[in-house]
């Protein structure tokens, strides 16, 4: 080719045409991660029987069970027993792990006094799976580990529910004992 061509081939309009396309946009808003209580955790009203120790089980559906000489009463709503409920809220069929940071254990004061009792979470529940023992190392849990393991629904939420066991001591003070736990949430 001599520099007449190339010159040639240069200056001669390119014969492709212009092409367009309509690309569609979206964006999705999800819910903001997050773990609401929507129950709180009450073993009820506890009448101890000749004083003697025993353990009082707080099953993920409400009920108690006793071992030992207790009774639960329910006649009033503050003394009614309730599990732990939390809703889970993220996007739609999101695997999500729960951890318990107490360690094993946590204790209820009595108002007012230095009393203790101490509280072992022992079940927790997702949809109609009770899983338990719950195995709650010191420390933080896990991550991954299957009885501990949920999964919100097509509408980005979920509730779970716990269970727990609490020791009632020998000739234990009456009154109204209160504590707390943290329950932590992480995202697959």
């Amino acid at each position: 080719m001599n520099r007449r061509s190339i010159l040639a081939c240069l200056l001669v309009p390119s014969l492709a045409s212009a092409a367009d396309r309509t690309v569609q946009a979206s964006a999705t808003i999800l819910r903001p991660r997050r773990i609401r209580p929507l129950a709180q955790m009450n073993f009820g009203g506890i009448v101890m029987l000749n004083g003697d120790p025993s353990e009082v089980t707080l099953h993920c559906n409400g009920a108690v069970t006793h071992e030992g000489p207790t009774v639960t009463l329910d006649s009033a709503d503050h003394l009614r027993s309730r599990s732990p409920i939390f809703e889970v809220e993220s996007g739609p069929r999101t695997r999500y792990f729960v951890e318990v940071r107490t360690g094993e254990h946590f204790e209820v004061r009595r108002e007012g006094g230095v009393e203790t009792m101490p509280v072992r979470l022992s079940q927790i529940q997702f949809g109609n799976a009770v899983h338990h023992p719950v195995p709650f190392p010191a420390g933080p849990n896990p991550l991954g580990h299957p009885s501990q393991t949920g999964l919100t629904q097509h509408n980005g939420t979920d509730i779970f529910r716990l269970g727990a066991v609490l020791k009632v001591n020998l000739n234990q003070r009456p009154g109204v004992y209160r504590g707390a736990f943290r329950v932590t949430i992480r995202f697959e």
